[in-house]
């Protein structure tokens, strides 16, 4: 007779045969009907099957919770307490048939978490047959009650029963607090030594340590390790989710945020456990950002945390709005048309210091902040650039009024501030190789145009557009700003042609290519029916708007009706 019995509707055929191909590679022998149920031998086998297996799985679905014969077979297995209950998506636990629904039930589609149930329920199995079987071993031997007088084949007879059935009780009771409360053991409990609890595009690193030599009378070839998940820490649907007979196991294909935990157990059919459950963690892991999104219908973009970047990105009382949020929820509609579902962009400001690591950490989908595209970029944060939507050049800010001279003379002595960790930064750099001035960093371009505002800097390396943003702020201050483009004579030799344009384009983590094909496509289509000029225009009024100036009164931040391409 089969292990398992599979009850299902004839229209799930394809659900109860991948079922039983999946229990029957972990080793368990099935019972499961491929074809209809025409006569009384059928059900004669039927009822041998469920009396005999040592699990029965019932297959809830919307057609299964009317069949009078998988329910039949359900009630049968309710009652000899070898129940498994699984459902598919449209059906929700409270709609399983009554009582069933009183036992736990997992999605069909969670094979692992279904031979975990199994295994318990196999355990406990035997656990009673054990105990039974201590029990029976209490009696007298039938060849021994002859030699026994009357009345003291009673007081045997009376004592042995009693003695059996405290056992009984005393085993029941430990079993029960085993199962609730844990081993009962003083064994030493694994420990975490994995950091991070975010992993997109990468298995999850599990690692623990554990003191085997304290474990007492069990070896290293005797201990395993059993890995446990459930949706919050209760672990009140936990699952069992693999075992490792090593201190890590890497894990991948969890696409969702759960609990996890892991503890010793016996390396045996019974895996009994040896020591209590380690400290839950919370993971988060998907086999990539794109699925991710699929799956929370949710799009996470980072942008840089600075509050003025000009018409590309300001912040209102609400949130960030301009050219790059645009951008961004351009991308955010494309992507729910391709995935046939509804999506919402979820803006997350950081640092910019931090900003391209995001993908790579998994804290975005992707991030927009008039990023300039470098190769160096790639390699030391794991991303990959998309195709360029905005090129731009350096500019030299100052206060008006002073002298209008060849750049490398303007900035001979004086003090210059830049952006750390910016284009600009490593321009400024390779001017200080070859002129004498002093280079001051600042964490953002607020607080290096508040600095220049007040004197405490004479000039500053920026984008063009930041430097035309900062006549924007620069309206209730006691000077006005001015600015001017760098050339090509403007720049040190030693400075790549790769750094003196700058390609602005979005970045994910390196491999996304669903995702990033997606993100080019929106940029070229764009670009080819002219809405992304279109957006650039509509994003500087509504920013020029929002500061209540004259539109165009301070610049142009699309010279051009192709404003992708740089002017050499």
């Amino acid at each position: 007779m089969a292990d398992v019995f599979i009850s299902y509707a004839k229209s799930q055929h394809e659900l109860a045969m991948g079922l039983a191909r999946r229990l029957e590679e972990a080793g368990l022998s099935v019972w499961w009907d491929a074809g209809l149920r025409p006569g009384e031998n059928y059900r004669i086998e039927i009822d041998e099957q469920l009396n005999a297996c040592k699990a029965a799985v019932i297959i809830w679905t919307p057609d299964s919770i009317k069949s009078d014969w998988v329910i039949a077979e359900a009630d049968h297995a309710w009652q000899l307490k070898k129940l498994v209950n699984t459902h598919v998506a449209e059906v929700k636990p409270y709609q399983i048939p009554k009582p069933f629904n009183q036992a736990h039930s997992v999605e069909i589609s969670s094979h692992d978490a279904i031979l975990g149930a199994l295994r318990k329920l196999f355990n406990v199995t035997e656990r009673q047959a054990e105990t039974q079987s201590k029990a029976a071993g209490m009696y007298p031997r039938q060849a021994d009650r002859r030699l026994l007088a009357p009345s003291r084949r009673v007081l045997v007879y009376g004592l042995s029963g009693l003695m059996a059935s405290a056992l009984i009780a005393l085993i029941a009771l430990y079993s029960i607090n085993v199962a609730q409360f844990g081993t009962g053991t003083t064994a030493p409990v694994p420990k975490w030594t994995f950091s991070g609890n975010l992993f997109i595009g990468r298995p999850i690193p599990f690692a623990w340590k554990y003191d085997r030599d304290a474990a007492g009378q069990y070896n290293d070839r005797s201990i395993l390790f059993e890995l446990s998940s459930a949706k919050d820490d209760s672990f009140a649907d936990s699952r069992t989710e693999t075992y490792a007979d090593g201190d890590h196991k890497s894990m991948s294909h969890i696409n969702s945020i759960r609990w996890w935990r892991v503890r010793a157990v016996e390396n045996s059919r019974t895996r009994k456990p040896i020591s209590e459950w380690s400290a839950a963690v919370q993971i988060t892991q998907y086999d990539s950002a794109y699925g991710r999104i699929r799956l929370t219908r949710e799009v996470l973009v980072s942008v840089s945390n600075a509050e003025v970047q000009g018409p590309f990105k300001w912040l209102d009382a609400k949130a960030y709005r301009g050219f790059d949020i645009m951008l961004a929820k351009r991308i955010e509609g494309e992507l729910a048309r391709r995935l046939g579902i509804p999506l919402e962009l979820v803006q997350k400001p950081v640092e910019w210091g931090k900003l391209l690591d995001q993908p790579r950490q998994g804290g975005a989908d992707f991030i927009i902040s008039s990023i300039t595209r470098l190769e160096q970029r790639q390699r030391d944060f794991e991303i990959e650039f998309s195709d360029t939507y905005y090129c731009s050049t350096h500019a030299l800010m100052y206060r008006v009024g002073m002298p209008n001279l060849p750049i490398r003379d303007m900035i001979r002595g004086k003090s210059v501030g830049v952006q750390e960790k910016s284009t600009n930064a490593i321009l400024a750099e390779e001017l200080l190789k070859g002129n004498e001035f002093q280079l001051v960093t600042f964490a953002n371009t607020e607080a290096m145009t508040e600095a220049l505002l007040k004197r405490k800097i004479d000039y500053a390396v920026a984008d063009p557009l930041f430097a035309i943003a900062a006549r924007f702020a620069s309206l209730s201050g006691s000077d006005q700003l001015a600015f001017k483009e760098f050339k090509k004579g403007d720049f040190p030799p030693t400075l790549p042609v790769e750094l003196q344009m700058q390609n602005y384009a979005i970045a994910v983590r390196a491999g996304e290519r669903d995702l990033l094909n997606t993100i080019n496509s929106v940029i070229e289509t764009a670009k080819k029916d002219g809405s992304l000029t279109g957006l650039l225009i509509e994003a500087t009024r509504e920013f020029e708007d929002f500061h209540g100036v004259e539109h165009g009164a301070h610049g142009s931040y699309a010279p051009s009706d192709r404003p992708w391409e740089c002017a050499q």
